[in-house]
């Protein structure tokens, strides 16, 4: 940071001039936040002071600039005392917590006052059992003494439990709310009234009448993560079929600065600071081994391949939480179309960044093995120009909201596939028609795993309807275990995906009817393999 202390004392400051904040760029974990100061510039040189700035600000990051020829030779800043909180809802807040404080303690000695009080009446009550055993030998025994002396130490006994009892359900509740003004304070930077931050620009003005000059700095507890709405207009009412895709990209700000953004021009950054401070070293690669013996195993698993995933849902905190903001490895910046204001508040602020439309296509999608439901699912490449980084999507039938699910980061014009919910009026069954493990023949040497399943759709409308129906199969990743579909048995026309094992059925079902297509395959391995 440039200094210019001697320059700047000798100099005229511009003035208590208001130094609002202009423009924030705000990054996953924090924000850079420019001020403005306009103000006249006399002399051969002036020095513009900054007030009211935040104390949670890196100093390290302080930067300034000038317009028109006006240059800035340096700045410094300082920390220096406020006399009272401007802000009035942390002045509301803390003095409410002040008095809740107050309470506790009230309340906290009552206790100790019924505890001490217990623990009084336990101990009399103890030494005048023992005095009752030593009278007990008395032949006239005064038991009307001892029922009026044992009934005062229960009666004692019981009036503080109960005493206890209730104030401990005052503490819990005045507990509860002291957590929640603290949550609350908390999230509007606490009590910032003690100092702030003073800094001053050193301009020289060249000439210059007037200048303007920016002062930027970064400030932590400053967050963003996208959010989006799709809405597909559907050309035909059967809701399938070519039609328009609308997609609205918007952004949730949250920020616990210490300072309000009013008015401001606000700018959404995918960089990562942290990421590009220090060049990354490879560290030491080692490498080792150990004896597995001779046996071969063939081990079946399981990988989650769906593309269309029932719709999922989303949660106030003390302060906005850094968000992983997946960007596919390319920083970018959008700019929101108007100026917003986000208060220090740590609440989730929603604004509207941008609207794009592209051409879509809906289809009735099946995943018998998963689901016993026909989904809707729309197909259209990213309309936006700029890529789409993993966050929540929100799907529209027109104007009928389906549900939330799961974007995952989509390049622009890169092919997206969303589900648009569950199309009552199809469903799926799924049957095991053949399962056999069979052991090898003579002079074969392979065991064979045989599968047969069939899938039938049924059509509960009175128009004919097509649903593409998705299975799949195992797919081999040694060259000793083999995997073939049985041609004769699976249904004609399917599409398979080799590499990753998918396949396809197209199945045309006629009104109030329903059709089946069959799929088979077997899986064959050396026959001294064991399975898993």
């Amino acid at each position: 940071m440039m200094l210019a202390t001697q320059l700047i004392l000798t100099m005229a400051a511009a003035g208590p001039a208001a130094s609002p904040v202009d423009r924030v760029t705000v990054f996953s974990d924090r924000a850079e936040v420019t001020r403005v100061l306009r103000g006249t510039c006399k002399g051969e040189s002036q020095g513009f002071t900054f007030n009211g700035l935040p104390t949670s600000l890196d100093a390290r990051t302080l930067r300034g600039e000038a317009t028109g020829r006006a240059v800035v030779e340096g700045l410094t800043s300082r920390v220096v005392p406020v006399e009272e909180n401007t802000d009035d809802r942390r002045v509301a807040l803390a003095r409410e917590l002040d008095k809740l404080g107050d309470d506790m303690k009230a309340i906290q000695a009552e206790i100790a006052n019924l505890n001490e009080r217990q623990a009084t009446a336990n101990g009399y009550g103890s030494m005048f059992r023992g005095l009752m055993q030593e009278q007990m030998r008395d032949p006239r025994p005064d038991e009307k003494g001892w029922r009026r002396a044992l009934g005062f130490f229960a009666s004692e006994d019981l009036s503080s439990r109960e005493g206890m009892v209730k104030k401990n359900i005052e503490a819990r509740t005045l507990g509860r709310r002291m957590e929640q003004l603290q949550r609350e304070l908390s999230a509007l930077g606490g009590v910032q009234a003690t100092s702030q931050y003073e800094v001053t620009v050193a301009v020289r003005c060249a000439g210059e009448n007037s200048a303007t000059v920016r002062l930027s700095y970064v400030v932590p507890g400053a967050t963003w993560h996208p959010e989006y709405d799709l809405r597909f207009l559907p050309a035909s009412k059967s809701g399938v079929g070519k039609g328009q895709a609308v997609l609205t990209v918007s952004a949730v700000v949250q920020q616990a600065t210490g300072e309000d953004w009013e008015d401001v021009e606000v700018l959404l950054s995918t960089a990562k600071p942290r990421l590009g401070a220090e060049a990354p070293y490879p560290a030491p690669l080692w490498i080792t081994g150990y004896d597995a013996g001779k046996a071969k195993v063939m081990v079946q698993g399981t990988e989650d391949r769906a593309s269309v995933a029932p719709s999922g849902g989303a949660a106030a905190n003390q302060g906005p939480r850094s968000a992983d903001l997946d960007d596919g490895g390319k920083s970018f910046t959008l700019k929101l179309p108007h100026r917003a204001t986000v208060r220090a508040d740590g609440r989730p602020y929603w604004m509207p960044v941008d609207e794009t439309k592209g051409a879509a296509t809906a289809r009735r999608i099946a995943i018998p093995k998963a689901s016993g439901y026909v989904f809707r699912a729309v197909k259209l490449d990213n309309p936006a120009a700029y890529p789409l980084m993993a966050g929540k999507l929100h799907t529209f039938r027109g104007d009928a909201y389906v549900g939330a699910t799961a974007l995952e980061y989509t390049a622009p014009g890169a092919p997206m596939e969303v589900s648009l919910g569950i199309d009552e009026s199809f469903r799926v069954e799924r049957s095991v028609m053949h399962e056999m493990n069979r052991e090898p023949k003579l002079f074969e040497g392979r065991r064979r795993f045989e599968r047969h399943y069939r899938i039938r759709v049924f059509n509960q409308t009175n128009a004919k309807g097509t649903v593409e129906v998705r299975e799949n199969i195992p797919v081999s990743k040694d060259e000793h275990i083999q995997v073939s579909m049985d041609k004769k048995v699976t249904t004609r026309g399917v599409m398979v995906d080799e590499h990753r094992g998918f396949v396809t059925f197209e199945v045309p079902v006629a009104q109030d009817k329903s059709a089946a297509v069959d799929l088979a395959y077997t899986i064959s391995l050396p026959e001294d393999w064991a399975v898993r």
